[in-house]
């Protein structure tokens, strides 16, 4: 697993925001640092007015789009996993309200329930331990299954087979979806070419304001908390486990109906 990977799967995001507006506060005083050395040579013996805001302008629109380019891709990211947690409790609730129509659905009502629970607490688990309720809830898939075939053994000239199976291997069809996109993360070379964009700015933030004969320490260090801000904001929605985690509502009222 590579830094990249790392900071965004498992690092602390309270640590990682500190330390990239550590490295664009030393980024940035690097530029400074370099256009002292450079002054004698860079400068005319009489001194003159520099204004290279553009260059900074230029670098800093480049990375603003790289920046929202990344926000979007997790934003809709999370959007899919939404609507993934929708469809697969719409599935799971329409299978046991047609089970009802079955002689005897209490064995099947079971197993979906207890399926159903299983999948909830894949929602609402830690990222060290989705794969393992991942797996969890994936086993329950055969008993339930077998318990369709069971109570539709005698019916399987009748529509209502399909009417249960089909919502069921719909749901089974999105937790795998689910579980795919839970690995998903904004592309590496995405984020590196950001960070990349992120410490060039700086430095040439830093660079041009020593060039125009000030420092403006303030409004550079604010500038680096409002990117630091977003930056981290993209990679907390990327974490499917992350603050902004996605509502388990619609899982957890599929459950409650089925236990009416």
């Amino acid at each position: 697993m590579d830094l990249i990977e790392y900071v965004t799967r498992h690092a602390s995001l309270a640590l990682v925001g500190l330390a990239i507006f550590a490295a664009m506060i030393v980024s940035r005083e690097i530029g400074a640092k370099l256009f002292s050395m450079l002054r004698p040579v860079l400068l005319p013996p009489e001194p003159v007015r520099i204004n290279e805001s553009h260059i900074v302008a230029a670098v800093l629109g480049i990375l603003l789009v790289l920046i929202g380019f990344g926000f979007y891709l997790a934003v809709d990211r999370h959007e899919v996993r939404r609507d993934l947690v929708v469809s697969e409790a719409s599935a799971l609730k329409t299978a046991y309200l047609r089970s009802e129509f079955l002689d005897d659905p209490t064995a099947l009502q079971s197993s979906l329930r207890a399926y159903t629970q299983a999948r909830l607490a894949y929602g609402l688990s830690q990222e060290s331990d989705r794969k393992a309720k991942a797996s969890e809830a994936s086993k329950l898939q055969n008993p339930v299954w077998h318990e369709v075939i069971v109570a539709t053994k005698s019916l399987r000239s009748e529509p209502l087979p399909s009417l249960i199976s089909v919502p069921i291997n719909e749901a089974f069809g999105i937790a795998d979806r689910r579980n795919a996109i839970a690995d998903a993360r904004i592309p590496t070379p995405v984020l590196t070419t950001i960070a990349l964009y992120l410490f060039a700015m700086t430095g040439i933030l830093g660079f041009t304001t020593s060039a125009a004969g000030g420092q403006h320490r303030v409004g550079s260090f604010l500038l680096f908390a409002l990117l630091t801000s977003v930056i981290i904001l993209t990679l907390d929605i990327d974490r499917p486990r992350g603050e902004l985690r996605v509502p388990q509502i619609a899982m957890s009222d599929a459950l409650a109906a089925m236990k009416l």
